[in-house]
Parts: structure tokens; C-alpha cells; sequence
């Protein structure tokens, strides 16, 4: 059976506690989950997410930024992370963190934030033969 199918279950029955409003029973499911199987993308980003629903942007943004370090092309988890840094008032760091995603592929998400704060379009995407998914 593969690391993914065992933590699954869990990841959802965390997922339905969330949906439940359950929000910290489903953040301490997540917790022990990422300590059993660390480095899993989906299981630190909602653990961010959930940080984030409890209002606590340093320990999201810690979360985001993991989830962005081993899947540096998730435009969620990076507008975690910019949403996060900008909450705890590193808003240099988020708009780095803008810039770095934009760099690896299009967000229409950043297009409509750049728009929203008055800045400058991005430049065009830098192209890799074999992007990291």
C-alpha cells in the first residue's frame, strides 16, 4: 500500500472535521498526521490553511512556506504563503514570494492582487523543459 492511501483517510476525516467547524480537532488531526508523514504537500497546506482560518499567520505562513519548498508551483500554496506574510506585515517578503511564483508559471490570482495594489505587470515566465509539478 502506498505512504499516500494510508494517510487519506485521515487527511479527509480532517477535512470533514474542518467542514464540521471543528477547526482546531481538525488542526490537531493534521498535526499528528504531518508528525507520522512528514513532507507531504497536502497535509501541511491545509495545515496552513488552517492556521490561517484560526487567524494565526506566523504559524501559517510556516506551513505555506514548507508546502511552496517541496511544491514550488502550487499557486495555492504560494497565495498562502503571500497572504500570510502580508497578515503579519512582511508585505516585501510577500510580494518576493509573488514575483519568485511568477517566475515559474501564470497566476491569474497575482494578476488581479498586482492590479488590486497599482503594481506593474510580471515578467513572462522563465521556460523549463521539466518544470517540478
Amino acid at each position: 500500500m502506498s505512504t499516500n492511501r494510508i494517510w487519506e483517510g485521515r487527511f479527509n476525516e480532517a477535512l470533514t472535521l474542518r467542514d464540521q467547524g471543528a477547526t482546531q480537532r481538525a488542526l490537531e488531526a493534521l498535526l499528528q498526521l504531518n508528525d507520522e508523514f512528514p513532507n507531504q504537500p497536502a497535509i501541511l497546506g491545509m495545515t496552513g490553511s488552517l492556521y490561517w482560518a484560526l487567524q494565526e499567520f506566523s504559524l501559517a505562513r510556516e506551513f505555506y512556506l514548507l508546502t511552496t519548498q517541496l511544491s514550488p508551483r502550487s499557486e495555492l500554496a504560494s497565495l498562502g504563503l503571500f497572504h500570510s506574510l502580508w497578515q503579519i506585515g512582511a508585505q516585501e517578503d510577500a510580494l518576493r514570494e509573488m514575483e519568485r511564483l511568477e517566475r515559474l508559471r501564470p497566476s491569474e490570482e497575482y494578476r488581479l492582487l498586482r492590479q488590486e495594489l497599482g503594481l506593474p505587470e510580471p515578467p513572462e515566465p522563465v521556460q523549463v523543459e521539466n518544470p517540478v509539478r
